[in-house]
């Protein structure tokens, strides 16, 4: 039996709307539980891995930062922040390839209406002077332009090692102010 008109007008009719009815049938969501997954403060807006992100000012690079996992949350939230849950690197830079300055830390926390950092777990800084700095918190106001904490810190450079609970710098660690202070010190005649 050949096809006729009516049966050609009959099928495409159908081959337009069945799918149309299909695809309503499968998609039964309520629009509540939409909402709520994607206005859920607890998932975040964005999520990278194996971040590196470079800063150049008149193409001379400033600084590098390196992450294995970031997730930022802006949406819901009276503060927003971006998350560094397994940890953050930072190479600050002169003249490239040689850093003048490194960080390292397990956790970090960025809060961006503030321009707030939040250091936690394994700091370790090097300076351009060559100190290294061991903490186990540090905040970084970049607002102040001043770093502190109130938890023990460890200060070292060449032979010289000083312990502290509470500290605070400007922002290039330049001038450190280390509180409740123990160490050796070498002292000149």
């Amino acid at each position: 039996m050949k096809p006729t008109l009516q049966h050609i007008i009959f099928l495409k009719k159908w081959g337009l709307i069945l799918p149309f009815f299909l695809l309503l049938w499968a998609c039964e969501n309520d629009i509540s539980d939409v909402q709520m997954a994607t206005l859920n403060p607890h998932y975040p807006d964005m999520e990278a891995s194996n971040i590196n992100v470079y800063r150049s000012d008149s193409s001379k690079l400033l600084f590098h930062l390196q992450a294995p996992k970031m997730f930022q949350y802006e949406t819901n939230i009276d503060t927003p922040y971006t998350l560094f849950p397994k940890g953050i690197e930072i190479q600050q830079y002169d003249h490239y390839p040689h850093a003048t300055s490194h960080l390292k830390a397990d956790y970090a926390r960025y809060f961006k209406k503030k321009k707030l950092w939040l250091l936690r777990n394994n700091i370790k800084i090097k300076t351009r002077d060559n100190r290294l700095i061991f903490a186990e918190e540090l905040y970084w106001n970049q607002n102040t332009e001043k770093i502190y904490s109130d938890k023990n810190i460890k200060i070292q450079k060449g032979k010289e090692v000083i312990f502290g609970k509470g500290f605070e710098s400007d922002q290039y660690l330049e001038h450190p102010k280390i509180r409740k202070i123990k160490g050796n010190f070498y002292l000149n005649d």
